[in-house]
């Protein structure tokens, strides 16, 4: 068994993920002012968040603090009452890291 250095992100997420996992915080999601306004369980969710925990197994492709993209109805949903939205990845569910340098350039979009 190897022992595994905690970062200070990682003090910060309460969910800690098994194998090849990740925990990524939901962002906000950005509804445009003429959507009809629908129940909360089916209105669309977030595609992008924040990697706040990776597992043991993962790939040193992802590090805490990433921001990624996945699909809509990918992994689990974790949410509390007045928390953020928790999503728990498997490695293969994140389709694509997005670089932070060239976000407001470029990531004006919502996925179809």
């Amino acid at each position: 068994m190897t022992m595994t250095t905690v970062t200070k992100e990682e003090k910060l997420c309460f969910l800690l993920p098994c194998g090849a996992r990740v925990v990524v915080q939901e962002d906000k999601f950005r509804e445009s002012s003429n959507i009809i306004v629908t129940p909360d369980n089916i209105k669309r969710r977030p595609t992008t968040g924040t990697i706040l925990a990776i597992g043991p197994d993962v790939s040193e492709v992802f590090k805490v603090g990433d921001r990624v993209l996945f699909g809509m109805f990918s992994g689990t949903l974790v949410q509390f009452k007045q928390k953020p939205a928790y999503r728990v990845l498997g490695e293969d569910e994140i389709l694509c890291t997005i670089n932070a340098a060239a976000e407001d350039a470029y990531l004006d979009f919502t996925a179809a």
